[in-house]
C-alpha cells in the first residue's frame, strides 16, 4: 500500500517513511510547485523533529527558503502560509493516526490543499524518479513565531 494517499502522505515511521523518504518528499514538493518560500511546522510526535529536519534538507536542496514555524497544529501551518505570504506549506503530522505514524499535509499558496488528483501523485512520481539538488546555492531556514501573530 502506498504512503501517498488521497489527501496526505502518511505511514509508519522507520518502516514506510524514513528520513531519506522525508528528504525526497521535500525536494519533490519544491520541484513540483516551483516554490521559493515554504512554511513548515511539526506536531508533537517524538519522530516529528527528525522528520521535519529531513524534509527541510530536501526543500533547501532546491534553493527554498524554509519558514520554520516550529511546533504547531495543522491549522497554524495553514495560517502561516497566508500570513507569511508563502508559496506553500507542509505540516509534519499523521493527524489522528497512532504515535508510530508520521506524515505530511501539503498545501500550495493561500493554503490550498494538494490532493491525489492535484499534486500528491505528481510528487509521488518525482520521489520515485529522484530529484537532484537544484543548481545554485541551497536555501536557508528562517524561524517564525506565528502562534502569537
Amino acid at each position: 500500500m502506498s504512503i501517498f494517499k488521497a489527501y496526505d502522505i502518511r505511514g509508519v515511521f522507520g518502516q514506510e517513511i524514513g528520513l531519506k523518504t522525508a528528504e525526497a518528499i521535500g525536494a519533490a514538493y519544491a520541484r513540483f510547485l516551483g516554490a521559493r518560500r515554504v512554511a513548515v511546522a511539526h506536531d508533537m510526535r517524538s519522530s516529528s523533529p527528525r522528520v521535519k529536519a529531513a524534509l527541510v534538507a530536501g526543500l533547501t536542496s532546491q534553493g527554498v527558503t524554509v519558514l520554520d514555524c516550529g511546533l504547531g497544529e495543522t491549522p497554524l501551518l495553514y495560517f502561516a502560509v497566508g500570513h507569511l505570504g508563502a508559496d506553500g506549506g507542509i505540516a509534519v503530522t499523521a493527524s489522528h493516526n497512532p504515535p508510530e505514524y508520521t506524515g505530511f499535509k501539503l498545501v500550495r499558496e493561500q493554503a490550498i490543499p494538494l490532493s491525489g488528483d492535484a499534486g500528491i501523485k505528481d510528487i509521488e512520481r518525482l520521489v520515485a524518479g529522484g530529484v537532484a539538488p537544484a543548481p545554485g546555492p541551497p536555501g536557508r531556514v528562517e524561524p517564525h513565531d506565528v502562534a502569537g501573530a
